[in-house]
C-alpha cells in the first residue's frame, strides 16, 4: 500500500496559496496605517514679521514638532510665528507617528524684510469689465513716492490706481516705492493676466468706399450704429478718428491695416476688429501740413502750448489733447490735470476739401515740482518764534496758531495770551494763474508758558566726516523733561544723550530736538541745525585734517560775529560759507549778517591730508532790519528741485533784457556746470544738465552786470 504524499497535494498547495495572498493583505493595510508624510504651507505679514503656518501633513495620530529656523520651536498642529529680525529661514515640519512606525521632515525656506519701503500690491478686476483693473499698493503711508508701471508703457503715481488695458494679455506690472527722504527705494514686480471682455453686441466690423473724384480718399462706415458705444478708428498711416462714419484722405498710395475699435460706454465690452485696404493713385495733400510743436510754460509743467506748423487761414484746424478735450485754434494752450503721457493729433482739412491730413505724438507731460512742509520754532515764556524749513517749489505760506489767529508771514512771531497746548499748522502752497499746483501741511502740538525758564532745548554736536559720525551733547534746560531727537534720516532717539549716529551716505540732514516737560506737558521746545556729511576719500587718514570753529557774538554789534579757526592740520586752505552768499578765505574771518536769521555757515578746510568740512547754525544779533537792495534789476524767483538729481531749475525774474551767467561749483570752487544766457524783461527758466555730476554740496552762483548771488544746494 502507497503512502499518500499530503504535502505534494492540491489541497495543501491551494491553502497554501491563500496564506501568502492573506500576508500580503495584511502587509499593506499595516504599511498604509503606519505611512505619514509632512507637508505645509504659510502666509507672510511682513509689517509684523507674522508667519502663519498651515499643516497639511498626511497621516493619522500624528505628532507634531516646527523648527523655525531661528532657534525656536513650537508643538502645535497649526502655529503663528513672530520673527525677531529679517533674514531667510529655513523652517522644518517633523511628523511623527505615536508608536515611531513613521517619521517624515518636511522642510521650506522663507523670507522676511519688513523693509519701511513696503512695495508689494494687489490687484482686483473691475465688475462688468476684465480689461480694467484696480491696483492697490499695500503700503498706504504718506511719506512715499509711487510709481506704478502696467507693462503696455503706461505709468501712474497714485496709491490706488485704476488702469484699464487696451486689450488682452499678459502684462509685467511694477510698483516701485521711494521714501521721500531718500532713505530707501524698492520695487515688486509680478506678472498678471488680462482676459477679453463677453462681447456680445460690441459689432466691431466695418466697410469703406472710394471716393469718385479721388482714390486717395476713403469712406469708412461701421456696422455698429448705436450711440452707446465710443468708436476709436487707426487709419494706419499715423492718423485716427473717433467718428462712426470718417472720411480718409492718404498722402499717398501703399497698403494700410486699420482698425476699428468700439467700446461700450458703461465699460461693459470691447472688441477691435482690423483689415487691410489697399489705396492706389488719386490726388495728393500737397499743402496739407500737419506738422506741430508744443512748448511748456516755465512756471506750471501741466500747461502746454501747442503751434501749428501752417498758419494759413485757407486750413481747418482741429486739435485733441488725448484727455477727451479738443480745440480748434491753430496756437491752442492747454491745462492737463494729471501728469501722465497721452496721444495729442492736429487734424488740418483745406476748406476747399481737398486735402486733409492728421499727425499724432505721445507727449509726455510731467507734474509740477513737490513741496512738503515743515517747520520749527523757538519759545520765551509766551512768546514763540517760528521758521519755515519747507522745502521744494512754493509761494504761498499760512500759519494757524491755534488760537483762532493767523499769519501769511513765512518766519512769524506769534504772542499767546493763556498758558495752554495749541495746535500749530503751517500750509504751504504754489498757486500759479490761479492753479494749485502744489499744498502741503505740517502741524505740531506746542505748549506755551509765561515761565521761561520751563525749558529750552539746546545741544551742541561734533562731526566726524571720514566716518560719517554724529556725536551731541545735551545742553538743555527744564525739569522732568523727555527727549525726542530726529536726524534727518529717518533715525529717531528718546535717550537723553543718545549714542553717536553713523550716516550712511553724504547729504546734508536736519537735526532735531524736542524736549517736552512730562509734568502734565506744561512746556516744549525744539532745537534744529543742519548737519553736512560730507566724505571725500575713504583711504584719507583722520589725524591729518580736522575741520572745526567757534563764533562769538557776545561783545559784537552790528550784526557782527567774530569766527574763531580751530581747525587741525599742516599747511591748510580756508574756505568759509556764510550762508547769505557770501564767503571768504581768511583764517579767522569776521563777517556782518543783513538781518537777524539763522544761517548754516559751513567751514571746508583743504591740503596735502584731504578734505574736511563742518557746518554749524550760526544766529546773528540784528540792531537794524532795513535790508540791502542794492540788485534790483534781477530777482531769483526759484530753484528747484533742492535736492536735485538729474535736472535742475532756475526761474529768474528779470526787470531789463540782460547776460547772465550760471555756474554749478563744487566745495572746492571747481566749475561743474557753466551756462551763459539771454534774459528777457519777465520770468526766465534755465535748465541745467546735472545728471552726469556725484551726489554731495555745490554752489550756485548766477552773475549779471549789477548782480552776483550765491546759493547751496544738495545732490
Amino acid at each position: 500500500m502507497k503512502t499518500k504524499n499530503l504535502l505534494n497535494s492540491p489541497t495543501f498547495n491551494f491553502i497554501k496559496f491563500c496564506l501568502i495572498i492573506l500576508t500580503f493583505i495584511n502587509s499593506f493595510n499595516l504599511s498604509a496605517q503606519n505611512n505619514c508624510e509632512a507637508s505645509f504651507t504659510f502666509s507672510i505679514n511682513q509689517l509684523s514679521k507674522t508667519v502663519t503656518f498651515t499643516n497639511n501633513s498626511f497621516g493619522t495620530n500624528l505628532l507634531y514638532s516646527w523648527n523655525f529656523g531661528d532657534s525656536t520651536i513650537s508643538n502645535m498642529q497649526n502655529p503663528s510665528k513672530i520673527y525677531s529680525s529679517n533674514g531667510t529661514y529655513s523652517v522644518c515640519l517633523t511628523v511623527r507617528k505615536f508608536d515611531s512606525t513613521c517619521v517624515h521632515t518636511r522642510c521650506s525656506s522663507i523670507v522676511i524684510n519688513s523693509n519701511p519701503c513696503l512695495s508689494t500690491w494687489t490687484v482686483t478686476t473691475s465688475q462688468g469689465n476684465n480689461l480694467s483693473k484696480n491696483f492697490v499698493s499695500n503700503n498706504t503711508s504718506n511719506d512715499f513716492y509711487y510709481k506704478w508701471s502696467f507693462g503696455d508703457n503706461t505709468f501712474s503715481d497714485s496709491k490706488t490706481p485704476n488702469h484699464i488695458y487696451s486689450q488682452p494679455g499678459k502684462y509685467r506690472v511694477c510698483l516701485r516705492v521711494a521714501k521721500k527722504d531718500s532713505s530707501c527705494v524698492t520695487e515688486t514686480c509680478d506678472s498678471i493676466t488680462v482676459t477679453a471682455n463677453n462681447n456680445t453686441g460690441c459689432l466691431s466690423s466695418w466697410t469703406f468706399t472710394t471716393s469718385n473724384d479721388n482714390t486717395l480718399k476713403k469712406f469708412f462706415t461701421s456696422n455698429n450704429t448705436s450711440d452707446d458705444f465710443n468708436y476709436l478708428w487707426t487709419f494706419g498711416d499715423g492718423s485716427t478718428s473717433l467718428d462712426k462714419t470718417p472720411f480718409r484722405i492718404y498722402s499717398q498710395s501703399g497698403k494700410y491695416k486699420v482698425c476699428l475699435k468700439v467700446t461700450k460706454k458703461d465699460s461693459s465690452c470691447t472688441n477691435t476688429t482690423c483689415d487691410s485696404i489697399t489705396v492706389l493713385g488719386g490726388q495728393n495733400n500737397t499743402g496739407c501740413n500737419a506738422n506741430w510743436t508744443l512748448k511748456t510754460d516755465s512756471l506750471n509743467t501741466l500747461k502746454k502750448y501747442f503751434i501749428a506748423a501752417s498758419n494759413s487761414n485757407d486750413f481747418y484746424y482741429i486739435w485733441t489733447f488725448g484727455d477727451g478735450t479738443s480745440s480748434d485754434s491753430k496756437t491752442p494752450f492747454h491745462i492737463y490735470s494729471s501728469a501722465k503721457k497721452y496721444k495729442v493729433c492736429l487734424k488740418v482739412i483745406k476748406k476747399d476739401s481737398s486735402c486733409t491730413l492728421t499727425i499724432c505724438d505721445s507727449i509726455s507731460v510731467a507734474a509740477p515740482t513737490g513741496c512738503e512742509a515743515n517747520f520749527t520754532f523757538t519759545r520765551t515764556g509766551r512768546e514763540v518764534r517760528f521758521v519755515n524749513t519747507s522745502s521744494g517749489s512754493f509761494n504761498r505760506t499760512i500759519w494757524k496758531f491755534g488760537d483762532n489767529t493767523l499769519s501769511d508771514n513765512n518766519t512769524p512771531t506769534h504772542n499767546y495770551l493763556t498758558n495752554d497746548s495749541f495746535n500749530v499748522c503751517l500750509y504751504i502752497y504754489k498757486i500759479v494763474n490761479g492753479d494749485t499746483l502744489c499744498k502741503a501741511t505740517r502741524c505740531k502740538k506746542i505748549f506755551v508758558n509765561n515761565e521761561t525758564s520751563s525749558c529750552n532745548a539746546n545741544f551742541t554736536f561734533e562731526v566726524n566726516h571720514n566716518l560719517r559720525k554724529v556725536s551731541v551733547n545735551n545742553t538743555s534746560t527744564g525739569s522732568n523733561l523727555t527727549y525726542r531727537w530726529t536726524y534727518g534720516d529717518s533715525t529717531i532717539s528718546t535717550a537723553q544723550n543718545p549714542p553717536v549716529h553713523i550716516y550712511t551716505r553724504n547729504g546734508v540732514y536736519r537735526l532735531c530736538l524736542t524736549v517736552t516737560s512730562s509734568n502734565n506737558n506744561t512746556c516744549s521746545s525744539e532745537k534744529c541745525v543742519f548737519v553736512t556729511i560730507n566724505k571725500i576719500d575713504s583711504n584719507i587718514i583722520q589725524s591729518q585734517i580736522s575741520a572745526n570753529y567757534i563764533f562769538n557774538t557776545g561783545n559784537i554789534s552790528n550784526n557782527t560775529i567774530q569766527f574763531t579757526n580751530n581747525s587741525t592740520g599742516n599747511n591748510l586752505n580756508y574756505n568759509w560759507d556764510f550762508g547769505d552768499g557770501q564767503f571768504s578765505t581768511d583764517i579767522n574771518p569776521i563777517h556782518s549778517y543783513e538781518t537777524k536769521d539763522w544761517y548754516l555757515t559751513c567751514l571746508t578746510v583743504s591740503g596735502s591730508g584731504g578734505t574736511d568740512v563742518i557746518c554749524k547754525n550760526v544766529s546773528a544779533i540784528a540792531n537794524s532790519t532795513s535790508i540791502n537792495n542794492k540788485f534790483e534789476t534781477i530777482n531769483i524767483s526759484m530753484v528747484y528741485p533742492n535736492p536735485f538729481s538729474d535736472l535742475l531749475k532756475v526761474e529768474l525774474n528779470s526787470k531789463v533784457n540782460s547776460k547772465v551767467i550760471i555756474k554749478l561749483l563744487d566745495f572746492s570752487g571747481k566749475i561743474i556746470v557753466q551756462k551763459e544766457v539771454e534774459t528777457t524783461t519777465g520770468n526766465n527758466l534755465i535748465n541745467l544738465e546735472t545728471a552726469n555730476i556725484s551726489s554731495g554740496m555745490y554752489f550756485l552762483n548766477i552773475t549779471s552786470d549789477d548782480f552776483i548771488k550765491t546759493i547751496k544746494l544738495v545732490k
